[in-house]
């Protein structure tokens, strides 16, 4: 018998507003946490010290990522009735239905960025649908660990603005997002061990795990910290995020992703929760025009300290150097490398460049993915090319302190962009 083909994909404007329908329905948010569990909780065996999950359950296609499940959190706060997660409706197909409309949305992508080589003029127009849908799914950033310690670095010249504007750094940001993760973590555990036992969590139970009380954060570290914490890293359960329109604009989930249901928080994504620790402050400074000057510096000296950094961890901090300029004569400075790596007969040659990839380019503009494109990508790996080829052609390189460096008469030079 033959497999059937699947329907086309209609527009993606009526599936986000069928997402939206869905999302916004009774009960939602605890089937919502019903797919948290099926698709983000790993099992661990301790005994063995290895994940007790099938390999092919764990990297399975049809799991949810990121950006799905926070689509469905964004468009389930634009509710204006509480039903969302005041009531539980025991049997629904709302795991079925949400997975047919995001394979939907998935293979409408697919086909947009699908280019017609009959038509030579059309082909160029799909390049910006073609890095929607790699951007839209593309892998996490980082790990767990690396969000929080870059977190602390990113902000630290920051700090008084942080304080000012938003009531509390970056430290204590990262500490109360890790208790709340911790707490989270416990809690899931309880439901685990009762799965063990034989006995089936309700959605309220799994719901119930990823609550955790104010109270308890108020306690922990102290009114103003925890309510600027709150104020900043949590959107309301209701009547929230009405700009999100489309799944390639701003999703204010994103960027607080804790649900302030009255005396409790909703963290389902401790991931997200960490990443947004890591992104959202400069979207709040770049709100400042103030500011921008100054944010650009700090952030332009953070990834060239922090890419220094990396680089010592592997190859020893005798052997990396940073803000290296090269003179081909004398007279002329050709530039400078952020960091410059020498060890044995390799060089490596890193240029750090602050520029982020914007909301509209992700949207899938081609215009502005071109222009991004050459300011993070093309502008940095140009200089670092350039730099490569003046060392292999014997110009003279200077750190910061003037020391000049020297290399073997076969050096092996490789660019590196960030």
């Amino acid at each position: 018998m033959e497999k059937a083909e699947r329907p086309k994909a209609r527009n993606l404007q009526s599936i986000f507003e069928d997402l939206r329908a869905l999302a916004q329905g009774d009960g939602a948010l605890h089937d919502i946490s019903v797919i948290m569990y099926r698709d983000w909780v790993v099992a661990i065996d301790l005994q063995e010290g290895k994940v007790a999950d099938d390999p092919e359950k764990r990297w399975s296609t049809t799991k949810l990522n990121s950006n799905e499940f926070m689509l469905l959190l964004g468009l389930m706060v634009q509710s204006q009735s509480d039903r969302t997660y005041s009531v539980v409706v025991p049997e629904t197909d709302f795991e079925g239905t949400v997975d047919k409309l995001l394979r939907e949305f998935h293979d409408r992508l697919i086909l947009d960025s699908m280019p017609d080589f009959d038509n030579p003029a059309e082909v160029e127009k799909t390049l910006g649908a073609a890095a929607r849908e790699a951007i839209y799914y593309g892998a996490n950033s980082f790990f767990l660990h690396q969000l929080e310690r870059f977190s602390r670095n990113r902000y630290r010249d920051d700090f008084e603005w942080l304080i000012r504007n938003a009531g509390l750094s970056a430290r204590p940001m990262v500490a109360i997002a890790r208790f709340i993760m911790e707490y989270v973590s416990r809690k899931m555990s309880a439901v685990n061990a009762m799965k063990k036992e034989g006995i089936v969590p309700s959605k309220a139970d799994l719901t119930d795990s990823l609550l955790i009380p104010k109270a308890d954060l108020v306690k922990k570290f102290g009114a103003s910290k925890a309510n600027a914490f709150i104020a900043k890293f949590a959107t309301p359960a209701t009547n929230a995020n009405a700009a999100f329109m489309s799944a390639f604009v701003v999703n204010q989930v994103n960027l607080a992703p804790l649900i302030d249901i009255g005396e409790h928080l909703y963290a389902p994504n401790a991931y997200r929760l960490s990443e947004s620790v890591y992104e959202s402050p400069t979207y709040w400074m770049l709100a400042d025009e103030t500011y921008l000057d100054t944010l650009a510096k700090h952030r332009g000296a953070f990834l060239e300290r922090t890419a220094a950094e990396l680089f010592r961890s592997v190859f020893g901090a005798a052997n990396v150097y940073e803000n290296v300029t090269i003179q081909p004569s004398k007279k002329k400075t050709a530039g400078e490398a952020d960091a410059l790596v020498v060890f044995g007969e390799f060089v490596i040659v890193v240029q750090a460049k602050s520029k982020r990839v914007t909301l509209k380019a992700r949207a899938g503009d081609e215009e502005a993915l071109a222009k991004d494109f050459e300011g993070a990508i093309q502008d940095p790996y140009r200089q670092a090319y350039e730099f490569a080829e003046l060392i292999q052609a014997g110009a003279e390189c200077k750190t910061k302190d003037g020391k000049t460096l020297t290399f073997p008469p076969t050096v092996r030079t490789f660019q590196q962009s960030y």
